[in-house]
């Protein structure tokens, strides 16, 4: 899905990063380091996971974990972005649902 056009017009406005687990190639110690670390901190339970993070908090807004077969860009994006909406709608500073549960990793 996210080789597709509809996901890059949908990711324009967003900085990318690409945290990577693969089983069968090794990677360099330092990259392997960094993936966990952000994956605990983000407490990532299933792959794969995107979030919306907040650039001056580092909290997360909001978080969609897991893909089905099929179900493509047309999908997966109103989800993402609904959530995002969510954790963005908390007054002041307070944690709507949403981005509670993005950060407890649910």
């Amino acid at each position: 899905m996210f080789d597709k056009p509809a996901f890059a017009t949908f990711a324009k406005d967003y900085v990318l990063v690409k945290l990577d687990f693969p089983k069968s190639k090794k990677l360099p110690p330092s990259e392997v380091a960094s993936n966990t670390k952000a994956k605990e901190k983000y407490q990532v339970r299933g792959f794969p996971s995107v979030m919306v993070i907040d650039p001056k908090t580092g909290e997360a807004l909001a978080q969609v974990t897991g893909y089905s077969p099929g179900s493509g860009p047309e999908k997966y994006l109103p989800r993402l972005s609904a959530k995002k909406k969510e954790g963005e709608a908390a007054p002041d500073g307070q944690k709507t649902e949403a981005a509670k549960k993005a950060a407890k990793g649910a």
